[in-house]
């Protein structure tokens, strides 16, 4: 007398209502997806050590968060596992692709910070950074030749959005936005790349 294969996790539980118990996902199966697309991204990314750990330790996380989302009627619990570590890992592989491309912000040490009432702020401004500053001079001289009214724009864009201008003048956003693509034409004539 054989009992029917039973594909559930060995340690199942049966769902509440809001799902299932971590622990019940958390099995053999999900431990190989985890360490699967741990060390894919690792290798695709090239992962320090350090780093693949904390990838696996949010793999397991976002495992441990979506096990109330899991039902049963939907899904086994392999493919809910399967998936949920597949689009967390996708989630992290897109944030440390962007990360490296927008540059990862250096952590600031606190003596370069400066003690301004309640918050605390970097002692010198970003654009002190020499390419930032070879930016700053070329678009103050670039500057210097456009009309009055696109010199006017460009200060006010330093400090707002293109709506609060907008609300400032009494115009629609779009007459902002094409004043913009104006002021980026002139830019660009004058040599100055506007989306550098």
């Amino acid at each position: 007398m054989h009992a029917e294969s039973d594909t559930r996790p060995r340690n199942h539980q049966e769902p509440t209502t809001d799902g299932i118990s971590p622990a019940a996902l958390i099995d053999d199966y999900a431990m190989k997806r985890v360490e699967y697309h741990v060390a894919r991204l690792g290798k695709l990314l090239r992962l320090a050590e350090d780093r693949k750990d904390d990838l696996r330790q949010d793999l397991f996380v976002a495992l441990c968060t979506a096990a109330r989302r899991f039902d049963p009627a939907k899904a086994t619990a392999r493919t809910f596992v399967s998936r949920v570590v597949s689009l967390a890992a996708a989630h992290h592989a897109r944030c440390i692709r962007n990360e490296r491309r927008n540059g990862a912000r250096s952590p600031i040490r606190l003596s370069e910070l400066q003690r301004d009432g309640r918050a605390f702020a970097p002692a010198a401004p970003r654009w002190c950074e020499p390419t930032s500053l070879d930016l700053v001079l070329d678009l103050e001289d670039t500057l210097v030749g456009l009309t009055r009214e696109q010199q006017q724009l460009a200060a006010s864009l330093k400090t707002v959005s293109p709506r609060e201008i907008a609300d400032e003048r009494g115009v629609h956003r779009s007459t902002v936005y094409r004043e913009i693509a104006a002021l980026r034409v002139a830019l660009s004539e004058r040599g100055l790349d506007p989306a550098r």
